[in-house]
């Protein structure tokens, strides 16, 4: 006890002066940081620090540098009325028909277009495992034919977490663009991966039968690749003994495929393959709608800049996509941010560019879903950040002139996520949605579309 009092004498006499004083200076620092904006550099953007947010909440509504909604630009619709419990997707294409025209018209000749109807949805760890697209998927192959789980990454960092299929690998080296070492974005498609195989590399994919339907079997499978060198790569269907290509070097997309009722194959590489870059591998139908996932944890999308325009149509020309869909805004979003310039002036330059280069491809800008946090009163409510970053999207759609579909309003909007979380449908986060929560946003997009297509096929009558 003697020692114990001589060492708290000590503390007072000489040191706690000074552990107050550091202390307050912390405080006063981190207040003040407050007031010091986002930085970027590159891809990378800072958050801001606000410890002050959660007493000082922000209800200005607007920021004097915010992008506001466009209020004076007409979307154009094909009828005026929206059906109940549908949240119409805004058509802003202008000559170029680059909003849903391209899917519409491709849905309306599924039977004889030839090949199938694709739309590739990218995002971030929102729609990750397939979340929200796996019904999507379900329902349009209901509607309109087709079969399979599309295309995905060679390998997976948690492929038991995506129910659609199941999906196996090994000996392949990674690169995405999250990567903090060894990533190039001269390697990377629009997938957002690039893989390249060490001595006997493989990836096997079987269909599922449990989750939803049209999983379980499919006609046809590829692999995509790119190389400068002579590479042999083989395909075993069903457990059968496998088919040996000898694919000759290509300056663009390289793609092989089989075909049959697959519902297992495996893709091997027996050797290392210097010069050649791997994409991904499918799980396809040759008529109906393939629907691929490219979910990309942490993602801003401000990736796909730098995407080289020579690969960008090279992958279109081996993998045409009617429509893509941007689903990004999560990773970009602070709580109560409302200065979404920089993202604006960001996403508005990637959109334009790839209607550039790819001027048969439709586009449709998916906003933000409902994200919400206590507030000072311990109230459950939607960040602010959330409504300026869904008005920042609706803008950028329009600029553009391509389509916008509000997800944070057809899922209803202040409050959905935490009646989606007590309805076991979302994480505790009160951000993300699980599987069950996931299929019901699916729902919801596959009616958005399926009411636009019904719209689009009354003015466009089929000729006889």
């Amino acid at each position: 006890m003697h020692d114990f009092f001589n060492i708290y004498r000590f503390v007072k006499r000489n040191h706690l002066h000074t552990v107050v004083w550091i202390t307050l200076s912390l405080v006063i620092i981190l207040v003040l940081m407050r007031w010091i904006p986002s930085l970027e550099f590159g891809d990378w953007q800072s958050r801001r620090v606000d410890i002050l947010s959660d007493v000082l909440a922000n209800d200005s509504g607007t920021d004097p540098d915010s992008v506001a909604a466009p209020a004076s630009v007409v979307p154009l619709q094909v009828v005026d009325s929206c059906p109940p419990g549908v949240t119409c997707i805004m058509d802003f294409a202008n000559d170029s028909a680059q909003g849903m025209e391209p899917l519409y018209r491709a849905l309306s000749q599924v039977n004889s277009l030839g090949r199938p109807v694709r739309i590739a949805v990218l995002g971030d760890s929102y729609i990750e495992g397939d979340i929200v697209t796996a019904k999507f998927r379900e329902l349009m192959q209901k509607r309109f034919g087709g079969s399979g789980v599309g295309l995905i990454p060679i390998t997976s960092d948690s492929p038991g977490f995506r129910h659609t299929v199941m999906h196996s690998f090994g000996n392949w080296e990674d690169h995405h663009a999250n990567d903090n070492s060894g990533y190039n974005s001269q390697w990377a498609n629009i997938t957002g991966h690039y893989f390249f195989a060490k001595s006997k590399a493989w990836v096997e994919l079987r269909g599922v039968k449990d989750f939803l339907s049209h999983l379980d079997t499919c006609s046809q499978s590829s692999i995509y690749f790119s190389t400068s060198n002579t590479v042999t790569i083989a395909a075993g269907i069903n457990g059968g003994d496998p088919h040996y290509f000898s694919a000759e070097p290509n300056t663009g997309v390289s793609v092989l495929s089989v075909s049959g009722r697959i519902g297992r194959v495996r893709w091997d590489v027996p050797q290392p393959c210097n010069g050649t870059t791997f994409y991904g591998v499918s799980l396809d139908c040759d008529r109906g709608v393939v629907v691929d996932n490219f979910g990309l944890r942490s993602a801003s999308g401000y990736h796909l800049s730098a995407i080289s325009d020579s690969l960008i149509t090279a992958f279109d020309r081996a993998r045409h996509y009617d429509l893509i869909v941007f689903a990004y805004g999560l990773n970009v979003a602070g709580k109560n941010q409302t200065n979404f310039s920089g993202y604006y002036g960001k996403m508005t330059a990637i959109i334009s560019r790839y209607k550039r280069l790819l001027p048969h491809t439709g586009f449709l800008v998916m906003s933000v879903a409902d994200r919400e946090g206590r507030d000072a009163a311990g109230n459950f409510k939607t960040f602010p950040g959330v409504h300026h970053i869904v008005a920042t999207q609706h803008r950028i759609a329009a600029d553009c002139h391509v389509a916008f579909w509000n997800l944070y309003e057809a899922m209803g909007g202040e409050g959905s996520v935490v009646k989606m979380a007590q309805n076991h449908e979302a994480n505790l986060d009160y951000t993300h949605v699980n599987h069950k929560g996931g299929k019901r946003l699916g729902e919801l997009l596959f009616s958005a579309i399926a009411w636009g297509q019904e719209c689009y096929e009354k003015s466009h009558p089929k000729q006889q």
